[in-house]
């Protein structure tokens, strides 16, 4: 983690959610993070922003729940960084 401290937003793809929030409606961006900042049981937008962002791996338990958090949202695809729009 200490080679990554100068940019703490830039994490690993593979734990991203990064285009599953992105795609969200503007009005439900708000809600989302006070939820997802829950799940990880974090309280500040620069953690919750690093957890969106794939720096941590998250647990077994908060990826379920985040997969679960953006189904109720209706999106199918949760984990990447990027979307894979053509």
């Amino acid at each position: 983690m200490a080679e990554n401290s100068e940019n703490t937003l830039s994490g690993n793809s593979e734990y991203s959610f990064r285009a599953a929030y992105d795609s969200l409606p503007k009005n439900k961006l708000r809600e989302a993070r006070k939820k997802i900042g829950r799940i990880f049981n974090v309280r500040t937008d620069k953690s919750v922003y690093e957890r969106i962002n794939g720096v941590y791996e998250p647990k077994v338990g908060q990826a379920k729940a985040i997969n679960h958090l953006f189904k109720t949202f209706g999106v199918k695809v949760t984990w990447g960084a990027k979307t894979n729009k053509q």
